[in-house]
């Protein structure tokens, strides 16, 4: 399944530059361990690795979901469901190679419909797992 990304990665880097308190992307390069041509080449292309977007988020404590749509509070709090769910494909192993494609906003849907499926009793969980079942 295809998510339509409507994501502005320009925006994306001005929200990167806030969070950080940082005054030009080469800031942002060295915070994230990369090189500046990168980060410009990134710009210039309009996207963004997830891995880049999530440990920006896990290094600022910041929320992916305001990191990638300026929404909500930037503040995450490491319990963000999404967040975790972030954490977790990055220290997945690299037998399971098809989680490694995911975008920045696939990373986003997978926390959110993790935290609906963890609420055992909810019946928003039960629809969505009778979805699955039906269609998979």
């Amino acid at each position: 399944m295809e998510i339509n990304s409507d994501i502005d990665y320009k925006a994306v880097f001005e929200r990167m530059l806030e969070a950080g308190k940082f005054r030009n992307a080469t800031q942002v390069a060295r915070f994230l361990g990369v090189s500046p041509q990168a980060i410009s080449n990134y710009r210039k292309r309009g996207e963004l690795p997830a891995s880049m977007v999530i440990k920006f988020a896990i290094r600022r404590g910041v929320s992916v979901d305001w990191l990638l749509t300026g929404k909500g509070g930037a503040e995450a709090g490491f319990e963000s469901s999404n967040l975790s769910c972030a954490i977790a494909l990055i220290k997945a192993p690299a037998d399971i190679s098809r989680l490694a494609v995911l975008t920045p906003e696939e990373v986003v849907y997978v926390g959110k419909l993790l935290a609906i499926l963890r609420r055992k009793e909810s019946i928003a969980a039960q629809a969505v797992k009778m979805n699955i079942d039906a269609v998979a």
